[in-house]
């Protein structure tokens, strides 16, 4: 079986809801960043077999196979096949996913694995109809509780004993990584230079990814204030308020300054 490799990664700046990326629709980002892709490896577009970009909510401007739209936005030959996932949260994992067997199957050699998302210009839900969240089969709900992500989680956590000191167990194993990472970091490799803000999170870890965008004749926008940083400090974002899950555990953002800034 053939490895599968990862040969670059692009990423757009990350701008805040309604901020500065809200006025560019998103075929026209995907292609953007199409492009840098192309552009940094040196690479003729009519080289790459496919391109697998996920996608949640696939309907006004990331409708009608969005994949497919970007490459012929970004200028890439028709011949460039294309198609579009939604895996939920886990969309643009499964477009990575799907290439990486393919290739290791001997089917494709050059696969573009990618994601697009404008919660500002597509709201989450607004693919369900005007039923809304309250548009499921009653077949399903007959047979199925539906709920957010979040209140599964605490279910789940619930269902087999799991308390928050046990959850927090598992953070050994991103503590390992971690360290690992700085060993390398330390030794001098240049792509694991990390660039923290001053809360200590990893602002910059992809920080060679990005490709600037063009917002305006003569302006480049790198990061918009308050769309990048996420704050690790709390223990906020409990879903329930006798629950486990958070979204941050203030134990995990300690750790890891403690870690990265003995």
């Amino acid at each position: 079986m053939r490895d599968a490799l990862i040969v670059d990664a692009v990423r757009s700046p990350i701008g805040k809801r309604n901020g500065t990326l809200a006025a560019v629709r998103a075929d026209e980002l995907a292609a953007q960043i199409l492009v840098a892709l192309a552009a940094r490896l040196d690479l003729d577009p009519g080289a790459i077999d496919d391109l697998e970009m996920g996608c949640v909510t696939q309907i006004g401007e990331q409708a009608l196979n969005v994949g497919r739209i970007a490459t012929l936005v970004a200028g890439w030959p028709e011949t460039v096949c294309a198609s579009t996932i939604d895996r939920q949260c886990g969309s643009s994992m499964q477009a990575a996913m799907n290439p990486a067997a393919a290739i290791q199957a001997g089917h494709l050699d050059v696969v573009v694995a990618a994601g697009v998302e404008s919660m500002s210009r597509v709201p989450m839900g607004s693919n369900l109809g005007e039923a809304g969240w309250f548009g499921f089969s009653d077949k399903l709900l007959d047979q199925w509780q539906i709920v957010p992500q979040g209140i599964s989680a605490e279910v789940i956590a619930e269902e087999w004993g799991l308390s928050r000191e046990r959850l927090d167990e598992y953070f050994p194993i991103f503590e390992r990584a971690l360290r690992t990472f700085e060993d390398l970091r330390r030794a001098g490799s240049a792509s694991l230079d990390l660039a923290w803000t001053s809360a200590g999170v990893f602002d910059g870890y992809f920080e060679q990814a990005l490709a600037p965008w063009d917002v305006a004749a003569g302006a480049l926008l790198v990061r918009e204030a308050g769309g990048v940083v996420t704050d690790w400090s709390g223990d906020q974002h409990a879903w329930l308020d006798s629950g486990d899950i958070v979204a941050a555990p203030r134990a995990v953002h300690s750790r890891i300054l403690e870690l990265t800034h003995p």
